[in-house]
């Protein structure tokens, strides 16, 4: 049994079949010298593409290698300057927390902080010779835990800190105290505040200041840095169109060439918001819809990530003016390329295009044509060929074609004479009427039926009939399989009454009924019962013809509805084949491949068909 899912799988082989039969009919129809210049053109055309193409691939290659190298020189660059920037800054607290001052004003008890003038310190003093010396240290704070708290700083103006109680409760002095006197590297937005009204971005180094006695902790000292230093140690290289920032392991912006919103989007392709944990690397990403080159070193004091991007196409915009004198070039070519093949295939073409002019003509009765080539290669012994052709067909015509044609048009006059529907349906009428007269009504009836079916079937020379009256034939056609087959036979037509003004093609459904009959009830030994349904659902007409026959295997379906000769000797294919190939044929010249037909029979329980198709078929198109 043929399924649905095969039936659409076949019809599919079948429309790619039609698909590429429509391309090869369409360059058989073209002529020799434009099939010459196509092909011409194509294969000139793809090997100057692939040539092009990887020309320009390698070139854009080594352009972002060698970029690729510079960006990551830049960004370890960068690196080194930030890990020297923090080395130093690391150099520096050391020498604030072993300064024997600063020992000595960490170890006064609480009571004797507040009695002593802070400006009378010679620590201070110490402070801001070293912030006059290191213009990148903003700000140091000194906590200590006899109470002291004291800041200097270049842009401390206006601003104060929090009070060492305060303090620590932040999470900073923790982390301080957990690395014990180890430095510490934090961006100051990750942190609770600790300056008040503070206007600018900062980074913090901090430490925990030791008795270099007995190593107890007498404090913390912050070291702050403007994020405008760090910016200005690569301010100077950031890539042309592109960009540069720097991100802390928690995946914060920290410093920026551009607005922090456009980072924060590029890191959302990554996964947790952080980088890769590669110590430098560099990719070509996707980003904001363009392709984008992302390099990246990382930091070996503080673990931040140095990271450069720059769109491809700033990368690529000198080999694409390259690109572009590459193009002209070939295209320049190519066009003299065409213009020297179509000089030279008309050389070729031309011949033959006088030759096919006069073959025209002589298919429209001109007989008197004659071609005069030049030339002693191929195309001048075609001509010289068909010169001669022409005049022997010209003597043949005159001695026996036209004799021919008056005997072949009598035999068709003949023939016609013998079919004449006319003396048909008189002769009908005549016995129709004579049955009537000797009171014999089962032969007029059958006559009458028969009548019907006749003319049904002619539809005065049209091809589209309407469901009415192709319901009308199959109940005529049934009424005379009725009087033979007695009580054996009985029938049912429920087709729904929307369907009846529609048009189709005409007898499409008397072949199935009829298969029925003879392949399905006539060989049962119990009453046989067809049923007829016609439903419209979704602008497609279902019809569907079922009996309680004995049914069909797999075999005898696969040749039913094969196409080409039916086999000699064959019932099957004899009886039913031609008739419903036919249908098939016809539904295809209509409907093209928008239809369906479906067989599902059971051996010894009966068979079902299914016919469906569009509400309105091809007809105007394929005979428009």
């Amino acid at each position: 049994m043929f399924s649905p899912k095969k039936r659409k799988y076949d019809r599919g082989v079948i429309i790619l079949d039609k698909k590429l039969l429509i391309v090869t009919n369409g360059l058989q129809r073209l002529s020799l010298k434009v099939k010459i210049l196509v092909f011409m053109a194509l294969i000139l055309f793809l090997a100057i593409l692939t040539v092009g193409f990887y020309s320009y691939s390698i070139a854009v290659d080594q352009v972002v290698n060698k970029v690729t190298q510079s960006q990551l020189a830049l960004v370890r660059q960068v690196a080194n300057n930030l890990d020297q920037l923090l080395g130093d800054a690391e150099d520096i607290s050391s020498l604030i927390i072993i300064d024997s001052n600063m020992q000595r004003i960490l170890k006064i008890p609480d009571v004797q902080i507040y009695r002593m003038k802070y400006s009378s310190w010679e620590p201070f003093v110490y402070l801001n010779t070293i912030m006059a010396a290191k213009s990148f240290i903003s700000m140091i704070t000194v906590y200590g835990v006899n109470g002291l708290n004291y800041s200097v700083g270049t842009d401390f103006t206006g601003s104060s800190v929090v009070s060492f109680a305060e303090f620590q409760r932040n999470p900073l002095f923790k982390r301080a105290k957990i690395l014990n006197g180890q430095i510490g590297v934090e961006y100051y937005n990750n942190i609770p505040p600790i300056i008040y009204d503070s206007r600018v971005s900062r980074i913090v180094l901090y430490r925990v200041v030791k008795n270099i006695n007995n190593f107890d902790t007498m404090g913390v000292l912050l070291l702050w840095l403007n994020e405008k230093n760090i910016r200005s140690m690569y301010r100077m290289n950031v890539p042309a169109g592109g960009s540069i920032f720097i991100i802390d392991g928690h995946g914060t912006i920290i410093s920026g060439s551009d607005s922090p919103s456009s980072y924060r989007q590029l890191l959302t392709h990554f996964s947790g918001g952080k980088l890769p944990s590669a110590a430098s690397a560099s990719q070509i990403i996707q980003f904001k819809g363009r392709r984008m080159m992302l390099t990246y070193s990382t930091s070996a004091v503080s673990g931040w990530k140095i990271v450069a991007l720059t769109p491809t196409a700033v990368l690529t915009h000198n080999i694409n003016s390259i690109g572009l004198v590459i193009l002209m070039v070939c295209l320049g070519c190519y066009i003299l390329m065409l213009v020297f093949s179509s000089y030279i295939t008309s050389i070729i073409t031309n011949p033959l295009q006088q030759l096919l002019a006069s073959i025209k003509k002589v298919q429209k009765g001109d007989l008197t044509q004659q071609v005069n080539f030049s030339s002693e290669d191929e195309i001048g012994q075609l001509g010289r060929g068909y010169n001669a052709m022409i005049v022997d067909i010209k003597d043949l015509i005159d001695r026996v074609y036209k004799l021919q044609i008056r005997e072949r048009e009598a035999e068709l006059n003949a023939l016609q004479a013998q079919i004449n529907p006319h003396f048909l349906y008189n002769t009908l009428d005549t016995i129709f009427w004579k049955a009537e007269k000797n009171h014999l009504p089962e032969i007029s009836e059958m006559v009458y039926a028969l009548s019907r079916i006749f003319r049904l079937s002619l539809n005065r020379g049209n091809e589209l009939t309407t469901v009415t009256q192709e319901k009308e034939l199959i109940e005529y056609y049934l009424v005379l399989q009725q009087i033979r087959f007695k009580d054996k036979l009985t029938y049912e037509i429920d087709l729904d009454e929307k369907l009846l003004e529609l048009t189709m093609p005409k007898l499409v459904l008397q072949p199935f009924v009829e298969n029925a009959i003879i392949h399905g009830i006539e060989g049962l030994e119990t009453p046989g019962h067809i049923q007829i349904s016609g439903d419209l659902t979704d602008e497609r007409i279902s019809f569907k013809i079922m009996d309680n026959g004995i049914g069909m295997d797999q075999d005898k379906i696969h040749r039913i509805l094969t196409k080409g000769d039916p086999v000699e000797n064959n019932p099957v294919t004899v009886s039913g084949g031609y008739a419903i190939r036919n249908v098939l044929e016809r539904l295809e010249l209509y409907y093209e491949s928008n239809y369906q037909l479906i067989f599902d029979s059971i051996p010894g329980k009966g068979t079902t068909v299914i016919i469906v198709v569009p509400k309105s078929c091809n007809w105007e198109k394929h005979h428009g």
